[in-house]
């Protein structure tokens, strides 16, 4: 489990070039995903990159569609696929927005992209990371293995249950939203 992320300068440049990107934002937040969207469009020299933020729909029984439009699809062949997706939300239950992400990581896997990367802010079932009584499973434990089994890396912010990280090593990173706030050039002003 990787907690500080320390990166090699020519990692570090590596990740500066964006041109092979294409973001998935899921439903959970589309403010933040929006936010996001600018934040990567401005460090790629404002050049806008493909993405999508209305891949998913609920069919009258509840099932989960996940689509992308034509172009996006066709594209998203040899390419990083970001996909980001916050589980908390007022409108939709987590369940909705793991379908989602399982959605998008196949279609990307499907149309030949050469990577894929769950990005999220919040954590789906988190709070249930051990067996509180006889009888019960540890939920976030088995979503956090379903997560990673789709995704080549998983990114997540402060995660409540650490424990469970330390089982998937450098392919999930935690980041700490307040180490991020305070290195944030805006906090020193």
């Amino acid at each position: 489990m990787s907690i500080e992320n320390s990166r090699t300068p020519e990692q570090c440049e590596r990740q500066r070039d964006l041109s092979n990107i294409c973001l998935l934002a899921g439903s959970g937040n589309p403010n933040l995903a929006r936010n996001l969207l600018q934040e990567l469009s401005q460090r790629n020299s404002g050049t806008p990159f493909p993405y999508s933020m209305d891949g998913a729909s609920l069919f009258n029984s509840g099932e989960v569609r996940t689509k992308l439009p034509r172009n996006l699809a066709l594209g998203i062949e040899g390419k990083d696929v970001l996909v980001f997706q916050s589980f908390g939300s007022d409108k939709q239950s987590p369940d909705v927005h793991l379908q989602e992400v399982e959605g998008f990581s196949n279609i990307a896997r499907e149309r030949g992209a050469k990577s894929v990367h769950l990005i999220t802010p919040s954590e789906p079932y988190g709070r249930q990371d051990k067996w509180f009584s006889l009888g019960e499973t540890a939920t976030g434990l088995h979503v956090a293995r379903r997560l990673i089994s789709l995704f080549h890396t998983v990114t997540s912010v402060d995660f409540h249950a650490t424990k469970i990280l330390e089982e998937f090593g450098d392919r999930w990173t935690n980041i700490h939203g307040t180490t991020a706030l305070l290195n944030n050039p805006l906090m020193r002003r």
